[in-house]
């Protein structure tokens, strides 16, 4: 990463971060994610994003709009729309995959299999696993922690944390592959 590039994300994330408070994010590129990948996937039309758990009193269809709100325009390179109905006319084999308070034992490398991942109730900080998938691989992942209690399902910090997540899941370069530079490097 060059030192502007770096430079870059660190004031990106710091902003994010203090968006967010007390927040903490883990982040996971496997070797095959390119990020020109994203134009593809843009046009295809909205990611499918499957939202499993709720940790508000909301109801699930007013979180998962949250979520997919949130999420929407915050990667790198072409702005990505996002939605938890699967588009019929979109063959994209990418969809995303968030989980709330996920159960002990869940880990990012998982979220794309086949079998649906599940949550648990919990008071107390909000932890967030996501994965894009590629059908049942993972292409990046995200385990996530925002340390105070949110509000609730509109709270900007819990807003702010998912688009740090949307950024993660969407990064501009893969330093996994030799010679690798972005169309988003400056």
């Amino acid at each position: 990463m060059t030192g502007f590039a770096r430079l870059t994300s660190s004031l990106v994330l710091a902003g994010g971060l203090s968006a967010c408070a007390a927040s903490a994010l883990d982040p996971t590129y496997v070797s095959t994610w390119d990020p020109k990948t994203v134009n593809y996937i843009a046009a295809k039309g909205p990611v499918y994003t499957q939202v499993v758990g709720n940790p508000f009193q909301a109801s699930q269809a007013e979180f998962e709009r949250t979520v997919t709100g949130a999420m929407a325009g915050a990667n790198f390179g072409q702005p990505l729309r996002f939605s938890t109905q699967k588009e019929p006319n979109n063959g994209s084999p990418y969809r995303v995959v968030m989980v709330f308070n996920a159960k002990p034992g869940s880990s990012p490398q998982n979220l794309c299999e086949e079998t649906a991942p599940s949550s648990r109730q919990a008071d107390g900080p909000i932890q967030v696993m996501a994965a894009l998938c590629a059908g049942s691989s993972r292409e990046t992942s995200v385990s996530a922690r925002l340390a105070q209690t949110a509000a609730g399902h509109n709270d900007p910090a819990l807003k702010g944390l998912l688009r740090q997540i949307t950024r993660e899941l969407f990064p501009s370069k893969n330093d996994n592959i030799l010679g690798s530079s972005s169309a988003f490097d400056l």
